[in-house]
């Protein structure tokens, strides 16, 4: 049985065979660490920041597509407004040229108008019936 000391290999080599790994040239940085190890982990490190670089560049990515499809249905729905509001205009002009008219002739006074009235109201309202009931 051979003692700690008569040992022929290192803590270090015995750590490298028993991971499978072959033992490297290592030289002290000046803090005295091994300089294969601040490497190893430098690389490390800079491969975990490039690939969050690249998974928020991804995301940034499907934001930017995200908020150019709402501009894109903002400015549509925006358009779609404007169409009403004009529709809505022109009915309104076209309300109040009627409802000047029915002023104007109920202020004639005329008992045939008045009948002629109460006719187009009915009417009127016998077709929204009917449309609604479909």
């Amino acid at each position: 049985m051979r003692g700690r000391g008569s040992s022929t290999m290192t803590s270090s080599t015995r750590s490298n065979v028993q991971l499978g790994t072959q033992p490297k040239n290592r030289r002290s940085t000046p803090a005295g660490g091994d300089s294969i190890y601040a490497e190893e982990s430098e690389r490390l490190m800079e491969q975990q920041n490039n690939d969050t670089v690249n998974l928020l560049s991804e995301q940034v990515e499907k934001l930017k597509h995200i908020s150019l499809d709402i501009k894109r249905g903002i400015s549509e729905d925006q358009k779609l407004l404007n169409n009403m509001d004009e529709d809505f205009g022109s009915t309104q002009g076209f309300m109040a040229g009627t409802l000047g008219r029915l002023n104007t002739m109920l202020t004639s006074g005329s008992s045939k108008h008045m009948c002629y009235l109460a006719g187009f109201i009915f009417c009127f309202f016998m077709i929204v019936y009917w449309m609604m009931r479909k």
